[in-house]
């Protein structure tokens, strides 16, 4: 019996990318894109462990 299920596409830009299935509890990073920091917008939690700023890339 085949399966009815779409196969899944790789997202654009991310075609060679391999991703490990059987690792747990590791950190997984994407595809980062360089950009220079222009205003702090906001700061929350007790240790400001999150921001929100505007950026423009570079």
């Amino acid at each position: 019996m085949g399966s009815n299920k779409p196969q899944k596409k790789p997202l654009k830009g991310l075609e060679n990318v391999q991703i490990p299935t059987d690792v747990k509890g590791s950190v997984n990073f994407t595809q980062a894109v360089p950009a220079k920091i222009e205003e702090i917008i906001g700061r929350t939690g007790t240790r400001g462990e999150s921001n929100t700023g505007k950026s423009k890339n570079t």
